[in-house]
């Protein structure tokens, strides 16, 4: 029989700053960035992303724990996970509101020991929530002071 020769390695690095990635829920694999624009009465996923000091992206595990600020007056939390790094997001109201994040703590699996930074590490996120665009009439738009009449569908 063969040996085995694999190798692993383990970075163990300190969070540096956090970011939130905001997608329309249901698109969260295939949407490439977040967006701080919104649609009133469509929901979101509001994912909170950690990064070391060297710009990488460290894996959020179930035993990092986050304080997530949500307006009720702008949100309707529909789910969010045990340790609070995703929500699931309804828009309500029109306007512009900052969503707050903070690393509160990282607990040991095993030992359930909690480890706590002396600098809370928070983010801070303004969004914009605007009214649905919708174009009248919405099956067919032609296009003016064009000599040759085209038919293009409309997609708002």
């Amino acid at each position: 029989m063969e040996e085995n020769t694999a190798i692993a390695e383990v970075n163990v690095v300190r969070p540096a700053y956090i970011n939130l990635r905001i997608v329309p829920e249901g698109d969260n694999q295939t949407s490439p960035s977040n967006t701080r624009y919104l649609i009133s009465g469509k929901s979101y996923l509001v994912q909170v992303e950690v990064y070391d000091r060297d710009n990488h992206k460290m894996f959020v595990t179930e035993d990092m724990y986050f304080n997530v600020v949500l307006s009720p007056t702008y949100f309707r939390v529909k789910d969010k996970s045990s340790n609070f790094a995703k929500h699931i997001v309804t828009a309500l109201t029109e306007g512009t509101v900052e969503i707050i994040v903070s690393l509160v703590k990282i607990e040991h699996p095993v030992s359930h020991r909690k480890f706590s930074f002396g600098n809370v590490i928070t983010y801070r996120q303004e969004v914009f929530i605007h009214p649905e665009v919708t174009i009248e009439p919405s099956s067919f738009i032609y296009l003016p002071r064009d000599p040759v009449k085209h038919t293009f569908q409309a997609h708002a």
